[in-house]
């Protein structure tokens, strides 16, 4: 197998962002080992598995739907009332 294979199997750091609907700059914060989301290094060049991008995504789907069933969406203003219910009222 040669690289130039191996490498069609690889995400670029622009093409991962673009993917994601991020800034690379945002994806330089997100990945290892300053966040979360492994990378492959090779010389230089920084690539993503696209089975470790999709795998890191569906881990942040369910830390945030574990996380949202515990803290409300909204805060809660003086005397109980929302900010939903005061602009439906």
């Amino acid at each position: 197998m040669t690289s130039t294979s191996i490498e069609k199997n690889l995400w670029s750091v622009r093409e991962t962002a673009a993917r994601l609907g991020i800034s690379e700059r945002t994806l330089h914060t997100i990945t290892a080992p300053r966040g979360t989301l492994h990378s492959v290094k090779i010389g230089v060049r920084v690539l993503y598995r696209p089975e470790t991008v999709e795998a890191w995504l569906k881990e942040r789907e369910g830390g945030a739907n574990a996380e949202a069933g515990n803290k409300p969406c909204h805060k809660e203003r003086k005397g109980g009332e929302t900010a939903e219910s005061e602009a439906v009222q």
